[in-house]
């Protein structure tokens, strides 16, 4: 409710300029409740995909550019897939353990995580900054990846 000394400016769409009304007391109508003025920081990473979908769709309301959340909320439906496509890379290095040795396997499957994680936050970044779609941006790295693991699959001897 707002009090005494209130101004409300009222832009019309056919006139020009503004309207100015003073009143005494009244109600205001906002679409935002107290608890959505605070701007409490929770990151995205804390939230679930539903809770994380419902924010997005709260600052779409209030015109904020939601780019980044969407980059995360699609994080959290690609990332589960990484140890599908990680395990189809692995196979086919740990079928010729007897050729490489155990301690140069071991060296190659650190490097490719270390590889596929870099590219994870790669793809983060260029969906964030608008480069790419965020649907994309997150899926890129399980793509390559996954390519890459089907090739090398089918080309392993086992």
């Amino acid at each position: 409710i707002g009090y005494s000394g209130v101004i409300i400016r009222i832009f019309k769409k056919d006139q020009k300029g503004i309207e100015i009304e003073r009143m005494s007391s009244g109600p205001i109508n906002f679409f935002l409740r107290p608890e959505d003025l605070a701007r409490v920081k929770i990151e995205a990473e804390n939230l679930n995909f539903f809770q994380l979908r419902k924010k997005i769709q709260e600052l779409q309301k209030s015109g904020e550019n939601v780019t980044k959340l969407l980059v995360e909320l699609n994080l959290k439906i690609s990332y589960p897939f990484t140890n599908v496509i990680i395990a189809l890379i692995a196979i086919p290095f740990g079928a010729n353990v007897t050729k490489r040795g155990l301690a140069k396997g071991f060296g190659i499957g650190l490097i490719i995580v270390i590889i596929f994680l870099t590219l994870v936050k790669f793809g983060i970044t260029l969906g964030s900054g608008g480069a790419l779609p965020p649907v994309l941006s997150a899926w890129i790295a399980n793509i390559i990846f996954a390519v890459i693991g089907v090739y090398l699959f089918q080309k392993a001897k086992m």
